[in-house]
């Protein structure tokens, strides 16, 4: 695991509070066994995972409808242009 990029990508996705708030930080265990996440969290997850891979190409279905405009305009702007 790549320790800068993940710090920049949680910054970008608006990620590091809700990290920094989980018992075990970034190693967390979510899902049935773990903390449960909000949709905003989940969709945050979703994209800060995508943009770890550095894939040519990613597919994504509305991964901004869960969160508020404001923050979503941010992320779209700081994450996914530049």
């Amino acid at each position: 695991m790549d320790e800068a990029k993940i710090t920049n990508l949680l910054n970008l996705t608006k990620l590091e509070h809700d990290i920094g708030m989980l018992q075990d930080g970034i190693n967390t265990e979510i899902g049935d066994n773990g903390v449960n996440l909000s949709g905003g969290q989940k969709s945050r997850v979703q994209l800060c995972r995508a943009l770890y891979t550095d894939a040519d190409m990613i597919i994504m279905d509305d991964p901004f409808s869960s969160l508020d405009p404001i923050v979503s305009q941010q992320i779209f702007e700081e994450a996914i242009l530049k």
